[in-house]
């Protein structure tokens, strides 16, 4: 994995969704980061960028901070701060909200009475039905069975 890093480290992961929470990100840094070009904010940028790939990659696999930092080649510390500076949010929050567009596109695309949405959120990676539920519809601002059934 660590070659593909190397290789696709310009690819944005998500590019191709029209996630709204994450429609800002790619390439934009937080606007709580510093207005000037920096080596280290330069040096974080080029983590994100190898993060969101990676982020990209994981699919449903459960993760620990400590695999990911390993696998890019950093710190906890160093991943964390490169996220919180040029992604607004912790790596743990970017990929949860990742993988809810991922179910929110999934279930706009579903037929309301093949699909349930129990099943396309336990396929991505969800396990707590009720947890995520109430996330989902704080993000969205709509029941996941209401994003299903608004499919006719």
């Amino acid at each position: 994995m660590t070659s593909f890093l190397r290789n696709n480290v310009g690819v944005e992961a998500g590019a191709s969704c029209g996630w709204a929470k994450l429609a800002a990100l790619p390439g934009e840094p937080h606007a709580g980061a510093a207005g000037r070009d920096t080596a280290a904010r330069r040096h974080y940028s080029l983590i994100a960028s190898r993060f969101k790939v990676l982020a990209e990659t994981l699919g449903d696999q459960s993760f620990y901070m400590k695999d990911l930092s390993r696998e890019l080649g950093i710190s906890d510390r160093t991943l964390r701060l490169a996220c919180r500076t040029m992604l607004g949010m912790s790596p743990g929050q970017y990929i949860m909200l990742r993988r809810m567009q991922i179910v929110r596109d999934a279930l706009r695309k579903a037929e309301p009475g093949v699909v349930r949405v129990t099943d396309v959120a336990t396929a991505n990676g969800f396990c707590e039905l009720g947890r995520f539920s109430v996330k989902y519809r704080h993000i969205f601002g709509e029941t996941p069975s209401a994003t299903l059934r608004g499919n006719r």
